[in-house]
């Protein structure tokens, strides 16, 4: 059992760790992140990417007010810059 359990905290880039006391027993804690390294950097690069999106399309924009359509109800948004 224990061995399957590390792989699965691997797999998962996590960690096993043990705290044994004699006649008293072991403390098994298993260590798993929210996110895996490789998606924390997917997201960064999702994040930089949307940024980039967004600065381009407002250098466009330019000072003309744009259309933000919010559900069914539109508005108009104007240039917070001023």
């Amino acid at each position: 059992g224990l061995a399957i359990s590390q792989w699965i905290a691997q797999a998962h880039d996590g960690r096993i760790a043990v705290q044994s006391r004699l006649g008293r027993g072991s403390v098994f804690t298993v260590s798993l992140p929210l996110m895996s390294t490789a998606q924390v950097e997917a997201a960064d690069q999702a994040k930089r990417e949307l940024r980039e999106q967004r600065d381009a399309r407002d250098a466009d924009l330019g000072d003309e007010p744009a259309t933000e359509v919010r559900g069914a109800a539109a508005r108009r948004v104007h240039d917070m810059r001023e």
